[in-house]
């Protein structure tokens, strides 16, 4: 499967709540992507995601692009990834609010939340990553006014935050 849920081309202030996906999608949750859409009249912005699980699936399971723009993941969790990380955010002034995810293996990802591609001032708080594979919060270098506060990461088995030379 590809996408489960996805927010694009210029849409605006939407909520999206109490959502769960089951198995193998891509993206079971993503927002923002708006450069592969035909007449695009400007970037995805404030867009939540709120009480949304997914179960199982591959690469990230809550996505935002760097079209988007204000996305944020609050109280949302992931149990079991087999390939990408959890949570992925690629969207400046984005936000990863009190979520949390158990017993994922992020391969092609080697962090179980991503802060990456231009994704400046983003938040991620309150967040519990369990007995995950990996490093626990990966940032790509270059990114300004991150935000990484009262977080639990217990039983990764790489690093607990961790900060990527991307070049």
């Amino acid at each position: 499967f590809q996408y489960g849920i996805s927010i694009a081309a210029c849409c605006q202030d939407v909520v999206v709540t109490n959502c769960t996906s089951q198995g193998d999608w891509r993206h079971p949750f993503e927002a923002g992507d708006g450069s592969s859409s035909t007449d695009c009249e400007g970037p995805s912005r404030n867009i939540r995601f709120s009480n949304c699980v997914a179960h199982g699936g591959t690469q990230a399971q809550f996505d935002s692009h760097p079209d988007g723009e204000g996305i944020t993941f609050d109280g949302c969790g992931v149990l079991g990834t087999h390939d990408g990380a959890a949570f992925k955010h690629r969207s400046k002034n984005s936000s990863i609010i009190n979520c949390w995810a158990r017993d994922c293996v992020p391969t092609t990802e080697t962090s179980v939340i991503k802060i990456s591609d231009g994704a400046s001032n983003c938040t991620v708080q309150g967040c519990n990553l369990i007995n995950c594979a990996g490093s626990g919060i990966g940032i790509d270098d270059g990114l300004d006014d991150i935000l990484i506060d009262n977080n639990i990461i217990d039983g990764q088995t790489d690093r607990g935050i961790f900060t990527f030379t991307t070049g």
